[in-house]
């Protein structure tokens, strides 16, 4: 049965292991950015993720951001472009969400801000005053530069 929990020091090598084999998880997803940022920040990390029979599912970094500005939320990537849900599948996906989205009523917050690069088909809000663009780099500058 796939369960949603929040992660636990004896599960921090399965949390690694699930980002280095997982294609969809990137730098942001790691231990040591959390670590990073609990340091630099010092915001308080919420990791969710979803196991199934010992297995992890899909994984969830957020933070605990105290804002003068913005006010207290949860946020996937404070102080970087794109770190969201990283999932086997759109059920476990929607499981990380539903339970981000608990957890910032929970915690009595003002928002949850997911960054990710691409839609989450969730019925969360979308933010897009930003934009990016992707470009294949590997043509050499004159071609790179032609595209753009």
């Amino acid at each position: 049965m796939l369960q949603i929990e929040e992660l636990k020091p004896e599960n921090e090598s399965l949390w690694q292991d699930y980002v280095l084999t997982s294609k969809k998880a990137g730098l942001y997803h790691a231990l040591g950015w959390r670590d990073a940022v609990r340091r630099a920040l010092g915001h308080r990390p919420y990791y969710l993720m979803a196991k199934e029979d010992g297995k992890i599912k899909g994984i969830l970094p957020l933070f605990l951001v105290r804002s003068l500005i913005f006010g207290k939320y949860l946020s996937s990537v404070p102080a970087a472009n794109y770190c969201g849900v990283c999932a086997d599948n759109d059920s476990v996906r929607y499981l990380l969400i539903n339970q981000a989205k608990k957890l910032t009523q929970e915690l009595n917050l003002g928002y949850l801000e997911l960054k990710e690069s691409q839609d989450n088909n969730s019925d969360l809000i979308k933010e897009t005053s930003h934009v990016t663009f992707i470009i294949c780099l590997d043509s050499g500058p004159d071609m790179v530069w032609s595209r753009l």
